[in-house]
């Protein structure tokens, strides 16, 4: 039976918003290591600094993963394919490719189960903000 076509909502966008810190800081950290890499090998200083600021990113990704699974985990209306599909995106940082491939499923498909996961975790972020303010 195919699925009616679900949008992601404004609440959902804001939702896809608040998990990218993990994908923006597992690119970016996996980019500094390189780059640390290339100034080691020429015994540059400033390997020093640029290792102190991967060590600080990598507590933040730390952080913003053990976040984002506990709202995948709390989520209690996702299904077995949408929770797959966000803790691949946002907790094993995979590109779309590889998550179509290792799901057995077709790209529109996983957008699909993207989205409807995107505005389901966006009700779990309301009532966690809800209870958080009283």
């Amino acid at each position: 039976m195919a699925r009616k076509y679900q949008p992601l909502t404004a609440d959902g966008q804001r939702a896809k918003e608040r998990l990218s810190p993990c994908i923006e800081k597992a690119v970016l950290i996996e980019e500094l290591t390189e780059e640390r890499s290339d100034i080691a090998a020429r015994g540059f200083p400033e390997e020093k600094e640029l290792s102190a600021r991967i060590d600080t990113l990598f507590a933040d990704l730390v952080t913003a993963r053990r976040a984002v699974g506990k709202l995948i985990h709390e989520t209690p209306s996702l299904t077995s394919l949408e929770r797959r599909v966000l803790r691949l995106r946002y907790l094993c940082v995979e590109p779309w490719d590889a998550i179509c491939v290792r799901l057995c499923r077709e790209r529109a498909c996983v957008f699909s189960a993207y989205r409807r996961a995107l505005n389901k975790v966006a009700e779990t972020m309301d009532a966690w903000e809800e209870d958080e303010a009283g």
